[in-house]
C-alpha cells in the first residue's frame, strides 16, 4: 500500500520494463481520475515500425542489461529529474484519465490530488494479470475518513433460524414442483399435438389411396354386358 496525505498533490511514474514487461498493460485506478502528463514510448524503427530498444529514461539499476532485469528498484537515468523534475510536462491542459494503458518498453508520469479518503485499489485491468497481484493500494487520508454512520449495514455471520431454513427449502421445492409441472404440461401438449398431425396424415393417406384405386378401375375398363353380342 501507498500511504497519501490529504491534500498532497501526488506525482508517480508508471512503468512497463524489464524482463517482465510483456503486453502493453491498461492500469485503472479506483477513487481518482489523474492527469497523463507525460509518455514514454519505447524506440522503434520508424520505416519498419519494429521494436529497438526499451526507453532509454529509465535506468533499472542493478548493472545489469533492460532485458535482464525486473526493474523493481528503478530510477531516472538522468539524476536532475529527481524529485519531479522531469522536464516536457504537460501541465497547461493535461488529459485527465481513470485507465491509462502503459505501452511496452515505456512509462507514463501522472498526477492525482489526494482529496478521496478511503482505501483505493489500483491495478492492470486484464483480469489475468490484476488476479496474479498487479495491484497496489492506495490508503488515502485515512485520519480524515468519517465515521460509519449509526445503523449502518455490516457484513458477518447470518445464522438462520431452524424454522426459517425449512420455510426456505419449502418454498423452494414448490418452486421445482411448479416448473416441473409446467414442463410436464408442455410436453404432453406437444405430443399431443404430434399424435393428432400423425393421425391426419394416416387419415389423409387412406383417403389417397381409395381414390387411386377407383381412378385405376376406370382406366382399364370394365364389362358391360348391354354392349356385349355373346
Amino acid at each position: 500500500a501507498l500511504s497519501l496525505d490529504h491534500g498532497d498533490t501526488v506525482q508517480m511514474v508508471f512503468l512497463n520494463m524489464g524482463v517482465g514487461r510483456g503486453w502493453a498493460h491498461p492500469v485503472h485506478m479506483h477513487g481518482h481520475s489523474f492527469y497523463v502528463l507525460k509518455m514514454g514510448y519505447a524506440v522503434y524503427n520508424e520505416t519498419t515500425g519494429k521494436f529497438l530498444a526499451q526507453n532509454p529514461d529509465i535506468d533499472c539499476r542493478g548493472g545489469v542489461p533492460l532485458e535482464k532485469s525486473f526493474c523493481n528498484t528503478a530510477t531516472w537515468a538522468n539524476q536532475t529529474w529527481l524529485n519531479g523534475n522531469v522536464p516536457d510536462l504537460e501541465l497547461q491542459n493535461p488529459p485527465r484519465k481513470d485507465t491509462l494503458i502503459i505501452p511496452s518498453g515505456g512509462y507514463a508520469v501522472i498526477r492525482i490530488r489526494a482529496d478521496n479518503p478511503g482505501l483505493w485499489i489500483m491495478h492492470c485491468h486484464i483480469e489475468l494479470h490484476a488476479a496474479d497481484g498487479m495491484a497496489m493500494l492506495l490508503n488515502e487520508s485515512f485520519d480524515n475518513l468519517p465515521k460509519t454512520p449509526k445503523h449502518f449495514p455490516t457484513c458477518g455471520d447470518y445464522k438462520i433460524e431452524e424454522e426459517e431454513e425449512d420455510a426456505y427449502v419449502d418454498s423452494e421445492v414448490d418452486i421445482e414442483e411448479t416448473i416441473s409441472m409446467q414442463r410436464f404440461y408442455v410436453i404432453v401438449g406437444v405430443m399431443a399435438a404430434v399424435i393428432f398431425l400423425q393421425l391426419l396424415v394416416i387419415i389423409g393417406m387412406h383417403f389417397s389411396s381409395k381414390r387411386s384405386s377407383s381412378s385405376k378401375a376406370d382406366i382399364t375398363g370394365k364389362t358391360n354386358p348391354s354392349f356385349n353380342n355373346y
